[in-house]
């Protein structure tokens, strides 16, 4: 079956005999196949790696999986292994969509994004993000969002757990978008989070990193809204080469912002900023290691930027504190108190 394969691969004319005969043996052995693979998952059923046989099995032969796969399902349940139950349901929503399944994988989700930030894409943009939820997390109430920028290194899944294992029991909905404005290095390794179908998109796609970045940030909120529950004003702070984009929504959208809280941030000069009321009154406040070693070079004449759009622009609440003994830090601990504080009116 493997050299059939490998011929029904090719693009001539006689592969098209190849690819004939390579469908019809698998049909005829797809329920020998299934049936190994799902005695393989049940043999391996305490191994994470055993929902790959089951999902496989599941492609080959639906009908005689489909009680294995439920199975397989109930027992992560139980066992509250949100993530797996979901990475189940989502594979056999790709083989058989169903309506019950798609409602069962959200629920699923939802919990899965309480206990590890989960990877998802904006609805209209090909955004991705690492979404986690609140403990205790309900539907028709509303939470406050926390976005998270980070900066060249392209951890945007670490940027949100260095969030999600500190805020304890404060109610926020934290986001960490994978941005490209952060970094001029956009290595294909960096982004692995996009499939090569969304990666090659965004190639082709017109316009700059920013722009991308800001149009696929706006979508990302309104998804986070209209299915989480997130307030309308978010929080937001970015890390190095995320005050890129943070500074772009503190200057572009002050009305949307409920605070923010750049760390050691780069910033990138705007032709034009918001003449919008709320650039009197935002919060802003940097937080700067005395001992980072791109303060001098760099973060230092990207401040006096920073201040110069303020004055120009009407900001008149953005202020800088200097951390002794601190090198270049997204300085978590910080920022989340600032935030509270901001929050709860202190």
């Amino acid at each position: 079956m493997k050299s059939l394969k490998a011929q029904a691969e090719g693009s001539d004319e006689p592969a098209e005999g190849a690819r004939a005969a390579y469908e019809s043996q698998l049909k005829r052995f797809a329920p020998i196949l299934a049936g190994y693979l799902r005695e393989l998952a049940d043999v391996a059923k305490n191994d994470g790696a055993s929902v790959k046989p089951l999902l496989r099995a599941y492609e080959l032969d639906p009908a005689a999986t489909e009680g294995a796969l439920a199975r397989c399902v109930a027992e992560l349940q139980k066992k509250e292994d949100w993530p797996r139950a979901a990475e189940v349901l989502a594979g056999a929503q790709r083989v058989k969509p169903d309506e019950r399944r798609a409602q069962l994988l959200l629920d699923l989700e939802f919990k899965a994004a309480e206990k590890e930030p989960l990877l998802r894409k904006a609805k209209d943009h090909p955004l991705r993000y690492y979404l986690s939820l609140p403990k205790g997390w309900q539907r028709g109430k509303k939470y406050p969002i926390l976005v998270t920028v980070d900066g060249a290194g392209c951890n945007f899944l670490g940027s949100a757990r260095s969030y999600t294992s500190r805020r304890g029991d404060e109610p926020y909905i934290v986001v960490a978008p994978c941005t490209f404005i952060n970094t001029s290095n956009h290595a294909r390794g960096n982004y692995a989070m996009y499939s090569d179908e969304e990666w090659k998109r965004i190639q082709e796609l017109p316009g700059s990193a920013a722009t991308f970045d800001h149009d696929g940030l706006l979508k990302v909120l309104d998804d986070v809204r209209a299915d989480f529950g997130g307030e309308e004003k978010f929080y937001m702070t970015g890390f190095s080469g995320g005050g890129n984009l943070t500074w772009i929504m503190i200057f572009l959208h002050p009305e949307m912002l409920a605070a923010a809280a750049p760390a050691c941030p780069n910033c990138i000069p705007l032709r034009k900023v918001s003449d919008h009321e709320a650039r009197k009154t935002l919060p802003v406040h940097v937080y700067q290691g005395d001992k980072d070693q791109f303060l001098a070079t760099i973060l230092e004449p990207q401040w006096r930027l920073v201040q110069a759009m303020a004055r120009a622009g009407g900001f008149e609440k953005i202020d800088r504190e200097m951390l002794p003994g601190v090198g270049h830090s997204p300085c978590v601990e910080k920022v989340l108190g600032y935030f509270n504080g901001i929050r709860k009116g202190k």
